[in-house]
């Protein structure tokens, strides 16, 4: 009984066209797989009505893997595999179209001019098999197959055994063509399938087998009987034949063959045949190794994550490493291990200038098959969306597309079909993938960790800027990053020995290919592919080797020059077609390169032909591609730039047609028109598609990606309409306003453009004092008129740049309405952006005169652009300032019907967030700050925005040593970030090194802001990434690293002197006194704390937080020094600014407790001391510090302190909350100094 399937459907994805034949084992049928690319292809399925068992399961694996790993112009290839009903198996492979040779021989013997080639074939072939230490076992006519074009395919692997192994009793094969050993029990060697061959060659010759009646007849005639000779059944058969037969069928191993090459030298002989041994194609199959070379480590952690994503752990992890260091080869290893246990794996390969979600439709459509009739609809929809959002967006239709709900149905997906089978999710080349499946990708990473899905992906690390979206998971933890190193020289040798065979090379050769190489997997291949197509590397019945006249001096030294030399040797046409296969991209259609290269059918194949045979590309899914794209850089770079610009011409052309011709237009392909046309010569269309495609980006959501295309577009437009054109404004604009968030230095350096531009347009200041006297006028008008004339003013209106020449411009003033609505804007979106870039200098000018120019006072534009300055004021540290300046946006932002408008309901979210900056002073933040913020952010739809309005109560949490209700917050700006697919928000990369810091994690601590500090997302807000690095010093500090912590704390200071961040300059200081104290220099401790003291003390920069942490420090240096009143006037202070209810900061509570002990010991006062120490551990029980309460008893110990009887505690003098100091103005003069100059 037969794998039970429908007669016209298999697993829901493949459409059955024909049986193709059955046995013992299973059915083969022809199929097209309607859910991948259409292909035809074979599938074979196993009986269901045989137990599952585990002998079965595992020959069903061994089979896939060993065929999976056989690449030879002469055995069919394996595609995949799985199971139909959960237990019934199936393979899919490559179909051959073409006759079996049993078929071939219904007909009676075949002609010694059809049996030779088909022969040497089937040799070379068992040759291959046999050098990767496998066994065939089935030879015979049904397992042959011969193309049209006269290519002998060999197929069935299901009995393939290793080298060595016994056979069993048990009858496994076709008794007509089973060696004796293999009848008997014996060991299997590469003999006995040579004596299946000459089963298949006397067949051939006389049109029978050599013995022929019952199974066990024949089965003896194997074991015990001489076959008939040749000539009994043919007079023309060659005596040479006639020994090569007998020679085949010997009884005895050590009389037979011991090679398969050695029978196809023989025929090579006797035919006067070219040998074939050193074939090109059947020559580079060998260098395909199915060995894991040097990866054992990284393939132990794969197939760990793979087991916890399979027992509901879901995982992820990036497989890194410079381009042919064999990331591929690592995943294709997991990826067939997955297979063999059953587990669904889902599949996409990224490419340069592929449409939005294209890997994803590749990698989702396969799934539907797994589908439950009541999921179905669904699930068809989401590929339909995808889809939709791939080939047809445009900006008209941006607010319909939902890019959370599409990205929420997508992870729901794979969660409920990983419930029912573990998924493998792998992504190929993810440095290409397009940014809108990026972000999906990252969702389902975030999404996926109480989940049966692994996500493993490949990318080329050092072609991966920082900045990337693929590193955010990464960053989060959510995501292991393996990097793949180069080999070792051992490893070089393993690896080239592992190709090729009884290897003869002497330890020089091996020596200088890896220097020559260092140790790049690809670059090895390539250079033994090389020597193979020179001749020098050459194979004989004794394996492979050199020429002893070799110089290993001649070794390639590098990837180009190996490949370079390779494509020296291809005749000019060959040549002429690779080129513009390079420069037509990665995946090539057999259409673009007919109509590209001008050639015709015939012509184009003949030298695919010799492409392919040389392993310059290779036919993948039904297009050819590069096999490495190294290789493609190669011919690129070897195209002279002048061809070059001319075939990108002829691909935009050809593209931009092709699109015509199908109806579908240019959008589904703008990414390649962009790319072809800006390298080509037509620079109009390079300019339109260019900006095309970035629209498109920006209407699929995919902003960074919409920049970047912008910024591409501008030297065009300049170079084409001018500088001061309106497109190069409207660019700079966009970029500005889009960039705000995601590039805040991109967005001010372009609204520093924008802003320059419109000033050249107009004078400023002339039209906001004649504005100024409008709106005087206006204000006198009565209640109705006045309000209607207002808000005609302020009406918004479009505004169009239309640069004059400076001559004219008194002539030709600007359209007044729009051109100063849009200077305002600009100057907001400059001060804010310069802000988040950590430039409040630059920044705070820009606000400043934007609201002394404002001729529109009392309006929600005055409250947007005080909310502009006061990101300014905090990014400076200037907190006072920010306060006073919130007073009045709030006035004219709160309360008040903004009418709509986004920027002033931005503006209103601002200056809630904005509101709690004081946390940077030590204040307590404003609940109901924290309420109107959410309540305006629901009002607006933004839900990124909550994490500001949650970051700044969570740093006071962590400032006050209050860990739970920080790490409250914390995951809850986690999990927002995971539901709306964002990285993780800057200030989380600082809270989070900092809660560890706090508690004594040291190297956790350290992880986590070095990895924050590495990658650029926290630059999208200055002022936290200048708090980590200040925290990397305080880390550096903390493990005695004091050079590394001097570095920080000196780099830092300098960044923050050179923009204005004073509240760093204060926290670096403070870091540089504590390190001068470590190092027992208690004047330069001194000096450094005193500078801090002196900003944090008045001024701008005033901050009773840093002031308090900076006079505890002092505190300490004075204790040393023996200043004990000092100290004791310092360590008052301070605890009556950080007991005040303004500030209750308990952990600094705690701290000065501690200090005070030391002053006590210093006095000799054990009973000071102990009450101090008491209560220091008291309040870090409290706050359930562990690391503080045990250093604080380890502090206790070493004072030689016991608390057996210990005296009730009562407050010190002076250290009651609220408490004036009632020391002497000459005890506190220490404390007290005048503002200093940077050091």
């Amino acid at each position: 009984m037969m794998a039970k399937v429908s007669l016209e459907w298999i697993a829901n994805r493949f459409r059955v066209l024909e049986e193709l034949g059955h046995g013992g084992m299973g059915t083969v049928y022809r199929v097209v797989d309607t859910l991948g690319d259409e292909r035809e292809l074979a599938l074979k399925t196993f009986r269901s009505d045989i137990p599952s068992t585990p002998e079965r399961r595992l020959r069903f694996r061994e089979e896939f893997r060993a065929m999976s790993r056989l690449r030879h112009p002469n055995t069919v290839e394996v595609y995949d595999c799985g199971f139909l009903d959960g237990q019934t198996e199936y393979l899919t492979m490559e179909y051959v179209r073409g006759t079996e040779l049993s078929d071939m021989l219904r007909d009676g013997p075949l002609e010694f001019d059809a049996i030779y080639p088909l022969m040497l074939q089937l040799l070379l072939a068992l040759e291959y098999i046999h050098s990767r230490l496998y066994i065939h076992r089935d030879i015979k006519p049904s397992n042959l197959r011969v193309r049209e074009d006269g290519v002998l395919k060999l197929m069935d692997f299901g009995l393939m055994e290793l080298l060595g192994s016994r056979s069993s009793t048990t009858v496994l094969g076709t008794a007509s063509y089973m060696a004796p050993e293999v009848v008997i029990g014996g060991v299997l060697d590469t003999a006995s399938d040579l004596y299946s061959v000459g089963c298949v060659l006397y067949e051939m010759v006389t049109g029978r087998v050599p013995f022929l009646g019952t199974q066990h007849e024949t089965l003896q005639g194997h074991i015990s009987q001489t076959p008939a000779p040749l000539r009994a059944f043919r007079q023309d058969a060659p005596v040479g034949l006639e020994g090569i037969v007998r020679r085949l069928l010997a009884k005895e191993l050590r009389d037979r063959y011991a090679s398969a090459g050695e029978v196809a030298d023989d025929i090579a002989r006797l035919t006067g045949t070219h040998r074939i041994r050193q074939d090109i194609a059947r020559n580079e199959s060998y260098l395909v190794s199915d060995a894991m070379v040097g990866r054992q480590h990284e393939l132990r952690v794969l197939e760990t994550f793979a087991r916890d994503a399979e027992d509901g752990e879901g995982r992820s992890v990036f497989i890194g490493g410079p381009a042919g260091v064999g990331k591929s080869r690592l995943m294709d290893e997991v990826l067939i291990q997955a297979k063999l246990r059953g587990v669904q794996v889902i599949h996409a390969q990224c490419k340069p200038g592929t449409s939005p979600y294209e890997p994803f439709v590749t990698a989702l459509r396969p799934l539907l098959s797994q589908s439950q009739p009541a999921e179905l609809a669904g699930h068809r929809d989401v590929i339909a969306r995808l889809e939709a959002t791939r080939a047809e967006r445009s900006g008209d239709d941006e607010q319909t597309f939902d890019k959370q709900r599409l990205a929420e149905d997508v992870t729901e997906w794979l969660r409920v079909s990983s419930a029912r089978n573990a998924i493998v999710f792998a992504v190929d080349d993810l440095q290409w993938c397009d940014l809108p499946s990026l972000a999906l990708f990252n969702h389902c990473i975030r999404n996926s960790t109480a989940s049966n899905i692994l996500c493993v992906a490949t990318l080329r690390s050092d072609e991966a800027s920082l900045g990337n979206p693929l590193w955010f998971t990464v960053q989060e933890g959510l995501t292991e990053h393996l990097e793949l190193r180069s080999f070792d020289r051992a490893q070089v040798w393993q690896l080239i020995a592992s190709m090729l065979p009884q290897l003869r090379v002497t330890d020089e050769f091996v020596d200088a290919l890896y220097d020559a190489t260092a140790g790049n997997a690809f670059f090895v291949t390539e250079v033994m592919r090389d020597l193979m197509e020179q001749g020098t590397l050459v194979a004989s019945e004794d394996g492979w080797s050199l020429p002893a006249s070799f110089e290993v001096d001649s070794l390639p030294s590098s990837i180009d020059a190996v490949v370079l030399d390779r494509i020296a040797r291809l005749d000019s046409g060959a040549h002429e077609l690779a080129r513009i296969a390079a420069v037509l991209g990665r995946s090539l259609d057999r259409a673009a390169l007919l109509a590209l290269s001008g050639l015709d059918e015939d012509e184009l194949f003949e030298r695919v032909e010799v492409l392919t045979e040389r392993q310059f590309l290779t036919r993948e899914d039904g297009c050819y591609a590069f096999p490495h794209d190294r290789v493609r850089e190669a011919f690129y770079e070897d195209t002279p730039p002048e061809l070059r610009a001319r075939l990108h011409q002829r691909c935009g052309e050809y593209l931009e047609a092709h699109s015509r011709e199908g109806g579908t237009g240019p959008e589904g392909q703008l990414t390649e028109l962009a790319f072809h046309f800006s390298r080509g010569r037509d620079r109009r269309k390079a300019l339109d598609y260019t900006c095309r495609a970035g629209d498109h980006a920006h209407a699929a959501g995919s902003e960074t990606l919409a920049i970047d295309y912008w910024r591409e577009a501008i030297p065009l437009a300049e170079e084409q309409a001018g500088p001061d054109s309106e497109l190069v404004f409207n660019l700079c604009a966009r970029i500005a306003e889009d960039g705000l968030v995601l590039w805040p230095a991109q967005a001010f350096a372009m609204a520093e453009r924008c802003r320059k531009a419109l000033e050249a347009r107009g004078n400023i200041d002339r039209v906001c004092e004649l504005a100024k006297g409008v709106v005087a006028v206006v204000e006198r008008l009565p209640g109705p008129i006045r309000e209607r004339a207002m808000a005609e003013l302020l009406r918004q209106q479009p505004y169009r740049h239309e640069p004059v020449p400076s001559s004219l411009k008194r002539y030709l003033p600007p359209p007044i309405a729009s051109w100063l609505q849009k200077v305002f804007e600009i100057y907001a979106l400059a001060c804010v952006a310069a802000g988040l870039a950590g430039e409040p200098r630059r920044g705070s000018p820009l606000g400043e005169r934007a609201l002394e120019l404002l001729p529109f006072k009392g309006t929600p534009l005055e409250g947007a652009m005080s909310t502009a300055l006061a990101g300014c004021h905090q990014a400076a540290g200037h907190f006072d300032k920010m306060t006073e300046v919130l007073v009045r946006a709030r006035a004219l932002l709160f309360d008040t019907d903004l009418g709509g408008q986004s920027f002033a309901l931005s503006a209103r979210i601002g200056t809630a967030v904005f509101s709690n900056c004081t946390v940077f002073q030590g204040r307590r933040f404003d609940p109901g700050m924290v309420d109107y913020g959410i309540a305006t952010i629901d009002e607006l739809d933004h839900p990124d925005f909550y994490n500001q309005v949650w970051a700044y109560p969570c740093l006071w949490y962590a400032y006050t040593g209050r860990h739970a209700e920080a790490m409250t917050l914390v995951e809850k700006i986690s999990g927002n970030c995971r539901r709306i697919g964002s990285p993780s928000y800057p200030w989380l990369l600082y809270i989070k090194p900092y809660l560890a810091w706090q508690r004594g994690s040291y190297e956790e601590a350290r992880a986590l802001v070095v990895s924050a500090l590495r990658y650029p997302q926290i630059e999208r807000m200055m002022l936290a990434r200048e708090c980590a690095s200040v925290l990397e010093g305080e880390i550096y500090l903390a493990t005695g690293e004091l050079d590394e912590a001097e570095r920080v704390f000196v780099e830092t200071e300098r960044r923050a002197h050179k923009v204005g961040m004073d509240l760093v300059i204060i926290q670096a200081r403070i870091g540089r006194g504590k390190l001068a104290a470590a190092r027992d220099d208690l004047a330069g401790a001194r000096r450094h704390l005193r500078e801090a003291l002196g900003r944090a003390a008045s001024g701008p920069a005033r901050n009773p937080l840093q002031h308090a942490i900076a006079t505890r420090h002092l505190a300490q240096v004075l204790i040393r020094a023996g200043e004990l009143s000092g100290a004791e006037a310092a360590l008052v202070r301070a605890m009556n600014s950080v007991t005040s209810v303004e500030q209750d900061n308990k952990i600094e509570e705690g701290l000065l407790y501690r200090v005070s002990a030391e002053l006590a010991v210093a006095r000799d006062d054990k009973v000071g001391a102990i009450i101090g120490l008491a209560r220091a551990e008291a309040i870090f029980t409290e706050l359930d510090n562990k690391h503080l309460v045990r250093t604080t008893r380890d502090q206790r110990i070493a004072a030689g302190l016991t608390r057996d009887s210990a005296p009730v505690i009562h407050p010190l003098p002076g250290f009651a909350a609220n408490e004036a100091m009632s020391v002497a103005d000459d005890e506190t003069a220490e404390i007290k100094y005048e503002n200093a100059e940077p050091g």
